[in-house]
């Protein structure tokens, strides 16, 4: 009963996150190239993924890295932009009033925070304890 519950596990989880994914990955482009229909996109981006899941191991590796290397650039380039918006510098000053506009900082309250750190703490928690249940049995024999 546990390997059929492990595969709709990975079926449900891993396999719809791809394909919302490659969806969401249309939709940005879309802004983009709005001539070229989303279709295009989302079976491009499948194929893609499935290219890196089949190449042998080392490309594998490599290719994460080069996506993580991506992200890490990303980040510093927003924390750089962000506080160049926020001080003036190469921008017109726009300062902290964001945070005290519109109802100020978190208008709606704390809800919202909280039920994100729900989402992001229990989504995958199903996932990963079926996978230690694995574990366990694969080191016992």
């Amino acid at each position: 009963m546990g390997g059929i519950r492990r595969s709709l596990d990975v079926l449900v989880l891993h396999d719809g996150g791809v394909g919302s994914e490659v969806v969401a990955a249309a939709i940005y482009c879309k802004f983009w190239f709005p001539g070229t229909p989303p279709w295009i996109w989302i079976g491009l981006f499948s194929l893609v993924i499935l290219y890196v899941n089949t190449t042998s191991i080392g490309n594998l590796g490599t290719f994460e890295y080069w996506l993580s290397m991506i992200k890490v650039v990303t980040i510093v380039a927003f924390l750089i932009l962000g506080t160049a918006l926020l001080t003036g510098i190469g921008f017109p000053r726009l300062g902290f009033a964001n945070f005290t506009a519109h109802g100020g900082f978190l208008p709606n309250g704390w809800t919202g925070v909280g039920l994100g750190v729900i989402l992001g703490l229990f989504s995958s928690s199903e996932l990963k304890l079926s996978e230690a249940r694995q574990v366990k049995r694969r080191t016992r024999k």
